[in-house]
Order: C-alpha cells, then structure tokens, then sequence
C-alpha cells in the first residue's frame, strides 16, 4: 500500500527556507523515511546547505522531545504558516537572546541547553539574523507571556 503525502515544493521560495525545511521534515517522517535526503532536495543538495539540513533535523527533532508533542507543518502548497511554524520562527529570532541574557518576555522559561545548541546552529547554518528571518515571513513581535509553542492551536498527541 502506498501513502500519498504532499510533498514541500522546493520552488516555493516566498517560504522562509526554515519552514520549507520543516515542511519537507514533516512530510518525511509521515511517510517513516529519513527526513535528510529529501531537506537536502529543498537545498539544492549543495554541500554548505547538508549542514543546514542536519541542523535543521536537530532542532526540529530536539523542540518536539521538548514540547512532548509532534509539530504540525502548514500544508504543502500552503503560503500560511501553522501556529508550531511560528513558533519556530520566534524560537530562532530569541536565541541569541537567550543564549546571552537569559529567559525573557516572548520565552519565559528560556531553552534546554541542547535545544539552544541546535536552534544556534540553524541560525550559523542560515547565516542569517533570526530577527530577519522572522519578519521576512510576517512573524511580528509581541509581548508575549507564554511558551510560543503553547500558543499553537495544533496539538495531536505526544511525541514518537
């Protein structure tokens, strides 16, 4: 029996590449394969961007051990982001904060140390300002009080 998962449209570069990334992970993993060779395709298969996958794998995988629950990506062809893709986003663009000063307003009770690692990682990997990335992709700060991830209406369940 086949499954058929809509697989991320590597063209569609108004996505951030993180979320592409994401999308491409989840799509993977749904179908029980290794979510690397298909990141690598949203790449471009370019050796400077492997890195960026295996980072990306990381920290994907780290926040769901974290937040006890699978990630929920936006669909396919869908230029809206999922509340757990937001969160993402915000996670990345509070790193460096974190890392440096602290838990703060928008993630009050900061980060794992090892999910720091991945999320800093990703960000070197990008070699891109997480603040950027962020409002590239219409993620606006807020004075939020709350886990980002709590605030994402998608929750199926714990983490496999």
């Amino acid at each position: 029996m086949y499954h058929s998962v809509p697989r991320p449209d590597p063209q569609a570069s108004e996505l951030p590449l993180l979320v592409r990334l994401f999308r491409a992970w989840t799509s993977a993993r749904l179908l029980g394969d290794n979510p690397l060779p298909e990141m690598a395709r949203v790449t471009g298969n370019r050796m400077e961007t492997l890195t960026l996958a295996s980072a990306c794998d990381s920290f994907f995988a780290l926040t769901e051990a974290c937040i006890e629950r699978r990630l929920i990506a936006g669909g396919a062809g869908d230029a809206h982001l999922s509340g757990d893709e937001v969160a993402l986003l915000e996670t990345i663009r509070e790193t460096p904060l974190l890392t440096s000063l602290g838990p703060n307003s928008r993630v009050p009770h900061g980060l794992p140390g090892a999910l720091q690692w991945a999320a800093m990682s990703v960000l070197q990997a990008l070699g891109e300002d997480g603040w950027e990335i962020s409002r590239k992709a219409g993620v606006v700060e807020g004075p939020v009080q709350t886990c980002p991830f709590a605030r994402s209406p998608h929750r199926i369940g714990r983490a496999a």
